[in-house]
């Protein structure tokens, strides 16, 4: 997007390499560098282009939407299959066990997921684990 590049050019004036920490597809935009996106409002304002505020993401931990798809971990992890409903119910035993089937969780993300601690994490490879995280690690370990 020619927008994109100019106030990058405008943000940065003295690099020379293009601005590629974007991405666009259709209405959907995804800027990567926070002082890139705090000065394109400015610009679309001037152009008489309306943003949706509802829809806009501003992540302090690199989560985004775009295309109908939610990505986490700086767009590591793709969270799109699971709803919010999945993740809440996740603290439930055959919650915990959907997600990890729908996501592909490893058993210490579930042990997490099931609020364990550092102390239940420290002992997932020992036999000293609760009924509860021995049945998580059970049913994680069969996925």
């Amino acid at each position: 997007m020619l927008l994109c590049g100019w106030q990058h050019y405008r943000t940065y004036p003295h690099q020379t390499r293009p601005f590629l920490d974007y991405a666009l597809l259709g209405d959907d935009i995804v800027i990567a560098d926070r002082s890139v996106f705090f000065t394109v409002p400015f610009s679309l304002d001037a152009l008489q282009v309306d943003i949706s505020d509802a829809k806009s993401i501003v992540s302090e931990t690199g989560c985004l939407e775009f295309a109908k798809r939610f990505w986490v971990k700086i767009m590591s992890k793709d969270l799109s299959p699971v709803s919010a409903k999945a993740v809440l119910e996740s603290y439930f035993l055959v919650g915990t066990q959907q997600l990890a089937y729908k996501v592909q969780v490893k058993s210490k993300t579930c042990f997490g997921l099931n609020k364990a601690g550092y102390r239940v994490l420290g002992q997932m490879d020992t036999k000293a684990l609760s009924r509860r995280f021995s049945r998580i690690q059970a049913l994680s370990s069969k996925l």
